[in-house]
């Protein structure tokens, strides 16, 4: 059989078949043809000969294209080889091969092409990033050189290093410096977010607890890998397209689905599932699960749009004035419709609230139970996708007939199949993956002893200090000077630096501690130490800066008696940053010793994860400035 090509003009690749519009280049080369043919033509006509001689092809076809000869030549040579190729004939002038068989690519073009080794799945997405995990758990540092030999020897990755960053970035990972050292790290909300989530299961029974999500599955839902030679006989009856779409909600527990909480509908949209399942329809939904559990529990589900329906949600820079005074007058916050909207939406900002609550955590909590919602991009921390998987696998497996009838009795087969027995061993395995990540993340290794589980359950048994300074004579923002000046300059004072050390101590019910004030005194004077109110301690330092001595006379002289005063139990967590100041030996001694647990928080990230550096000083020196200003 000959490895010649047929010409066929309805060939999809036929750069010119019909139908297919011509780009600039070869409307510009048609042009110059045409022009050439024309001049030809008339010089016939004339002459009684062709301006350039018929077997002069170089020459000839230069002419006519506008090109060079040397253009010419290299690809009609290309031409010549692809010809030899394709026919398996050797190039000679005898040779009968079309150049219409054959095309040629434009050089240095770049065309999409899918790559199979960045696009995977959810399950490979998860157990790459368990494999991360699993080298801070080992105390290594996952780079990704490290990460392409071992991902690949476990058979989790195929591809190459920057496929690899790809498939990290996607995952949430990202590249910083920390430390002077270079660590794979992960975005800093999702941090909190997966730091949220696993403070509130800590001493939480996870068999007991209720797992909800939502899947689809297609009237075309089958198998797609079988074992075949190719022929009529061993080919499959597979549909071409996914056909229509079933949407399913349920909940089940090591128990067991939930009896009677199964929602099943037909999908009437053909983007993602999401958009059939609405907040109006998910809310009449659970209102009827709530009803089926036999007692309180804890409820978990992810940040789908339906689950996270604000209530009463906080108006934004962009909503009306009148929605505004609105809002602000609702909760007894004097507004008016004279006041200017940049004034109104800072008291919206002063006075929203730090977390927003949602509508299904209300209804939850008006029957007992209490919502947990999971981390971003941890589905692999819910036991009912892998229940999912188990019941799509069923359905594929026994879909003969293709039709979304069919396909609705296969489900609710599978999911009848789905015993206690498989459910305990899924919750049993999602466990294992929740306690390695608290222990990676931190959430109870510190802890001396079980009691700390306790303790979280217990906001008057949680503390946080810390310290920030207060400038006397701080820099203003603007300067006034004269129109068309070119050198503006700010006239500051020789005690511009001059500022004093605040220590804050508060707890996680929303109160405060005796804090302390800090001043660069050898003796503290007498109309300072009258000024300071009754309950709040006075500190010195050479420099007015938080020493060693400083922040222990603080803990035993003032905050450990005034916790045996206000009668807190012992023992209690005390959150503070690791400056050294806050690390002595005789404090932790003295800690240990009197039952509060010191916790340093990781470096670097304070900002992030110390309630002071978020919530208090911020707002607090904002104040001290206007008050500065008006003084």
């Amino acid at each position: 059989m000959s490895r010649k090509r047929q010409y066929d003009e309805s060939r999809s690749d036929n750069p010119l078949r019909r139908g297919v519009p011509l780009n600039s280049q070869a409307c510009e080369l048609v042009r110059r043809t045409r022009e050439f043919y024309e001049r030809e033509r008339e010089f016939v006509r004339l002459h009684g000969r062709p301006s350039v001689p018929a077997d002069q092809v170089v020459e000839r076809t230069s002419q006519t294209l506008g090109l060079s000869k040397r253009t010419v030549v290299q690809k009609g040579v290309l031409l010549q080889e692809l010809k030899e190729k394709w026919t398996g004939e050797p190039s000679s002038g005898g040779n009968k091969a079309e150049s219409g068989d054959l095309f040629l690519s434009t050089p240095g073009k770049k065309r999409f092409k899918p790559s199979p080794v960045t696009g995977i799945d959810s399950f490979q997405a998860d157990a790459i990033r368990r494999h991360v995990y699993d080298y801070y758990s080992r105390k290594e540092y996952p780079v990704v050189a490290k990460l392409l030999v071992s991902l690949k020897q476990k058979n989790l990755f195929s591809g190459g290093k920057t496929s690899l960053k790809s498939v990290l970035r996607a995952l949430g990972f990202r590249y910083k410096k920390l430390n002077g050292r270079k660590l794979l790290l992960e975005k800093s909300h999702i941090v909190m977010a997966r730091s949220i989530f696993l403070n509130k299961l800590v001493g939480k029974d996870l068999h007991e607890v209720i797992w909800l999500d939502e899947t689809w599955v297609n009237a075309g839902e089958c198998i797609d890998k079988s074992w075949t030679d190719d022929s009529p006989k061993s080919s499959g009856n597979q549909p071409t397209g996914k056909g229509a779409r079933l949407i399913i909600a349920h909940a089940g527990s090591s128990s067991g689905f939930v009896e009677g909480g199964l929602l099943m509908f037909r999908s009437k949209k053909t983007g993602d599932y999401h958009e059939d399942m609405d907040h109006v329809r998910f809310l009449d939904w659970f209102k009827k699960l709530l009803q089926q559990l036999k007692g309180p529990s804890v409820i978990v589900m992810d940040n789908a749009p339906y689950h996270s329906v604000i209530m009463d949600k906080t108006p934004t820079s962009s909503a009306r004035k009148e929605l505004l005074v609105e809002w602000l007058q609702a909760r007894n916050i004097p507004a008016h419709m004279g006041m200017t909207k940049l004034a109104l939406y800072a008291l919206v900002k002063q006075n929203k609230p730090v977390s927003p609550t949602y509508v299904v955590d209300e209804v939850a909590k008006e029957q007992g139970h209490e919502v947990v919602r999971l981390p971003p991009y941890h589905c692999h921390f819910n036991p009912i996708e892998l229940v999912w998987s188990d019941v799509k696998r069923y359905v594929r497996t026994n879909n003969k007939s293709f039709t979304i009838t069919e396909v609705e009795r296969l489900f609710r087969e599978g999911i009848a199949l789905v015993d206690a027995a498989s459910w305990r061993k899924k919750v049993g395995h999602v466990a294992t993956l929740i306690n390695s990540a608290m222990a990676i993340d931190g959430i109870i290794s510190d802890c001396p002893d079980a009691k700390c589980e306790s303790i979280l359950n217990h906001p008057n048994r949680i503390f946080n200090a810390d310290e920030a300074a207060f400038f006397l004579n701080p820099k203003g923002s603007k300067v006034l000077f004269a129109k068309g000046e070119r050198n503006v300059y700010s006239v500051v004072n020789t005690d511009e630096k001059e500022c004093l050390t605040v220590l804050l101590n508060a707890y996680a019910e929303g109160k405060i501690a005796p804090p302390m004030v800090l001043y660069a005194y050898e003796r503290i004077p007498s109309d300072v130490s009258e000024s300071v109110p009754e309950d709040w301690a006075i500190g010195r330092s050479s420099n007015g800066w938080m020493t060693c001595e400083t922040f222990f006379e603080y803990v035993t002289n003032v905050f450990h008696p005034w916790l045996l005063k206000e009668k807190i139990p012992l023992p209690i967590l005390f959150f503070v940053d690791g400056h050294k100041s806050h690390m002595s030996l005789h404090l932790s001694k003295f800690c240990e010793d009197n039952g509060i647990i010191l916790v340093a928080l990781f470096p670097n990230a304070t900002h992030l994860i110390q309630p002071m550096d978020i919530a208090v000083f911020r707002i607090l020196k904002s104040a001290w400035r206007e008050k500065n200003n008006e003084f």
